[in-house]
């Protein structure tokens, strides 16, 4: 799946295309609500781009950056666990 997800974004010749196409693939064979790509920096991570499925609103525009010390212990999870699934999103923000 990993695969077929970036040739879809590799074929396109607008990257930002190619991602979109890349997320969109991952979240409709997931199943999932939504995917989202974002980029990290030293202090904070920013959402870069956003896949929701058709009965939700994107987020992007309107997530504010998260601070990188907000999400130590999901890094620290991430280390013992290569996927994490929130069931909870609403109570866990």
């Amino acid at each position: 799946m990993i695969n077929d997800a970036l040739r879809l974004a590799m074929c396109e010749s607008d990257p930002d295309k190619g991602i979109e196409r890349m997320l969109l693939c991952i979240g409709t064979r997931l199943r999932a609500e939504r995917v989202l790509l974002m980029e990290e920096d030293s202090t904070a991570l920013h959402l870069t781009y956003d896949w929701a499925a058709s009965d939700l609103k994107p987020l992007k525009g309107t997530l504010a950056p998260i601070p990188r010390s907000e999400l130590a212990h999901i890094y620290e999870k991430f280390i013992h666990h290569p996927v994490i699934t929130i069931r909870d999103l609403e109570s866990y923000w």
